[in-house]
């Protein structure tokens, strides 16, 4: 017997993932990166999975096993970018925001 194991990393507000009093970076212009699991390449938190809002979550990886084979462990790094480049002029200061990370087990 299988299972297979989903990595989910969200924003809860696709709006807003990182916010600065008034200004906001929407979770579109953060892009997350996982070369050992699903996006090998910085990808944009724009996807639409079963956690968090519609297009503020980004899939780190999926992986099969066999269930008779015992426990296991997996290690990734997640590296975090911020594209401005299609953003309004912001001011300096400091954004801050919160990045949920969340398991599905099939």
């Amino acid at each position: 017997m299988t299972c297979t194991i989903n990595m989910y990393a969200y924003f809860s507000n696709a709006n807003a993932a990182l916010s600065g009093g008034t200004d906001f970076i929407p979770s579109s212009e953060v892009l997350g990166q996982v070369t050992t699991g699903t996006p090998t390449t910085f990808t944009p938190f724009a996807e639409t999975n079963p956690f968090g809002g519609a297009g503020s979550s980004l899939q780190l990886y999926r992986q099969s096993f066999f269930i008779l084979a015992g426990g296991g462990s997996r290690t990734d790094a997640l590296s975090l970018e911020i594209n401005l480049s299609n953003q309004k002029q912001l001011p300096a200061g400091t954004y801050s925001g919160v990045l949920f990370i969340q398991a599905q087990s099939l």
